[in-house]
């Protein structure tokens, strides 16, 4: 899954809807700055377990890495904690950032359909910089073989960028590709034209030109056509290998992110968690309902971008609901 790449100064905000947080542990026991900093004052329990795995020997440069879930928190996410330095004071040596990554990588193989929230691991306090780093964020996640969302988080203060991903999605009634492709094309024309986005040669070329990437929530019907659905599942392989019609992102020269519904693991909530990770990573969305039946999940997500953008009065998504 092509990783999402975030500006963030408030990784925490995430454990509301997240499965996963990484953070970055040195070998000592020391939680006193960033993120781990942050993780200790709001969830004590995590810094105990930390020190207990470290003096029992279970936590090191050979086993670097461990989840753990918080007692005290009413949302379900765990930390995964992962070795980046040797002692608090040094600067993280770049070899052992890349064993941890990897590890990581092997980590995340168990749970694919588990969300991560992910610093650029070395890239703070560690002393890297982020052009050390990121080659090897992009090496071992950025890969078809991992199925998870995972939003790589660059502080505002170290990058000059502003990523802009483009939402797609709308109701299960949608399923005839041939039919309802090419009128979505024509909404999705106009709607980039109301946001004043320079015009290329195609609306392909105008999408990928502006945008990062696309990104839906993997369900049947409108999701499956402007973007395929589960990585996991043949239903994407297909759809975007000219097995049938291609996705709406795959025209654009896009690898989409697919934020998959963890039905199996929470029935009553993995569509409204889906729904959120995908309002979370849009920056701009065309959301399309059928007048023929109702529309829940797709009102659900639009009512989400309405709370987003209630919330974030500076950082608004920019949203069209197109009825057909």
């Amino acid at each position: 899954m092509p990783l999402v790449k975030r500006l963030e100064t408030n990784i925490l905000r995430f454990v509301r809807f997240t499965d996963f947080i990484v953070n970055p542990c040195n070998l000592v026991g020391a939680m006193g700055a960033g993120i781990a900093l942050a993780l200790k004052e709001q969830f004590p329990d995590i810094h105990e377990d930390y020190k207990m795995r470290l003096n029992e020997g279970s936590f090191s440069l050979e086993n670097p890495i461990y989840a753990y879930k918080p007692n005290n928190s009413r949302f379900n996410f765990s930390v995964i904690n992962l070795v980046t330095k040797r002692h608090w004071m040094d600067t993280s040596r770049l070899d052992d950032v890349e064993v941890s990554i990897e590890h990581l990588a092997k980590f995340l193989k168990q749970y694919p359909k588990h969300t991560v929230v992910l610093p650029m691991l070395g890239g703070g306090n560690g002393g890297l910089n982020y052009d050390q780093v990121e080659p090897l964020m992009y090496k071992y996640l950025h890969t078809k073989e991992l199925n998870n969302v995972i939003h790589l988080c660059y502080h505002p203060d170290k990058i000059d960028a502003h990523w802009k991903y483009f939402g797609l999605v709308g109701s299960r009634y949608f399923t005839d590709a041939d039919e309802y492709l090419p009128i979505m094309m024509t909404h999705i024309e106009k709607a980039l034209d109301e946001w004043g986005i320079p015009k290329k040669a195609t609306v392909y070329d105008t999408v990928k030109s502006y945008f990062e990437n696309a990104v839906s929530g993997g369900a049947k019907g409108t999701d499956e056509i402007m973007c395929g659905r589960s990585y996991l599942e043949g239903s994407f392989k297909n759809t975007n290998s000219g097995n049938i019609q291609p996705s709406f992102a795959k025209l654009c020269g896009f690898d989409p992110i697919i934020c998959d519904a963890d039905w199996d693991r929470d029935p009553k909530l993995a569509g409204f968690i889906r729904n959120r990770t995908v309002v979370d990573i849009a920056t701009h969305m065309v959301a399309f309902r059928s007048t023929k039946v109702d529309n829940n999940g797709t009102n659900d997500t639009i009512n989400t971008v309405h709370k987003w953008n209630e919330h974030y009065p500076n950082n608004p998504i920019k949203l069209k609901v197109i009825d057909i």
